[in-house]
């Protein structure tokens, strides 16, 4: 079962005391707030009371941070320059004309935040963990028909530790508002099943608990953008936390405001993904000739297909009936 705390659905389920017992542990898990380092916090300061393309550009032109040597600082400074960049011709952001041209121009940062994560990444990816778990049942034709492959959830971007998923993107052109059905869907059941199925993915591979494996994923629509976390570690239940709705800068003036927390949460989700692929890292080092011990984690459930067809009544049927 998926569980979010937040969900009103759960009153219903639970008693005012279990429900509080429940929040509290998982708000514990608040990774995706955690405080940036200092350097961190001390670039993103250079943006106070910046409210011009040039005032911008000119103070994190003049940042020195190398690529190599410091990469976090280098992520920054470049998703700051490059955000601005937007507002040379104009003081307000352009629409963007497709979901990937929103995600390329506007969320670049997201994107070139891999290498914060020691992973790789994918852009309009059928997951592959999604694929398996839909078809874990699928048999090849003998005595019965060949069962039809189910096609694979497709994440907008996908993060990746070798071959493994550990983080999905959602995206929406347009903001619709967090309440209608497109971002509840893709916020409450898509990305939420699809991040279950990346750590079920991981459990089977390596034979490992899942209680160490944290899995991501980012929800966008139009100048909007928020996080999930799900963890693993309360035997069937996977937990969601999700993050509050940020908005993106629509004119620069906006910058020194609203890009800053977004881009605390990129880079604490890039955190949460490296702490998962040391985690891969350090069980893949591991000796394990016989271990074959049955690991219990449920795959998420795949509804059947409803059949709307009417059908047909028999002649004896409508004989009966006449």
């Amino acid at each position: 079962m998926i569980m979010d705390p937040k969900s009103s659905l759960w009153r219903r389920c639970f008693s005012a005391e279990d429900l509080d017992e429940i929040i509290t542990y998982s708000n514990s898990h608040n990774e995706l707030g955690r405080p940036l380092p200092t350097n961190i916090e001390d670039l993103l300061s250079k943006l106070d009371k910046k409210n011009t393309f040039r005032s911008i550009y000119d103070e994190f032109d003049a940042v020195k941070a190398d690529p190599i040597y410091n990469p976090e600082e280098y992520w920054a400074k470049r998703s700051i320059l490059d955000y601005a960049c937007l507002f040379i011709e104009n003081e307000k952001v352009l629409p963007r004309r497709t979901e990937q041209d929103l995600l390329e121009d506007v969320y670049g940062f997201i994107k070139k935040s891999y290498r914060l994560s020691n992973t790789t990444v994918e852009t309009a990816s059928a997951s592959m963990s999604s694929g398996e778990n839909k078809n874990v049942n699928r048999t090849i034709g003998s005595i019965n028909k060949v069962c039809r492959k189910q096609s694979s959830e497709r994440a907008d971007l996908v993060f990746k530790h070798l071959s493994h998923e550990i983080g999905c993107l959602e995206i929406g052109l347009e903001d619709e508002g967090q309440n209608r059905t497109k971002e509840m869907n893709e916020r409450s059941i898509k990305t939420p099943i699809m991040m279950k199925n990346l750590a079920y993915h991981l459990v089977q591979q390596y034979k490992i608990d899942a209680s160490k494996i944290i899995t991501i994923g980012l929800i966008i629509s139009g100048f909007n953008i928020s996080g999930l976390l799900m963890t693993h570690d309360r035997g069937s239940i996977s937990m969601i936390k999700s993050t509050e709705r940020l908005h993106m800068p629509e004119s620069v003036a906006e910058i020194a405001r609203l890009l800053p927390p977004v881009l605390k949460l990129v880079y604490n989700c890039a955190q949460v993904m490296s702490e998962t692929t040391n985690f891969i890292n350090d069980v893949a080092s591991s000796v394990a000739l016989d271990n074959n011990e049955l690991i219990y984690f449920p795959p998420c459930f795949v509804s059947a297909e409803i059949n709307h067809k009417k059908r047909k009544a028999s002649p004896s049927e409508t004989t009966e009936e006449e």
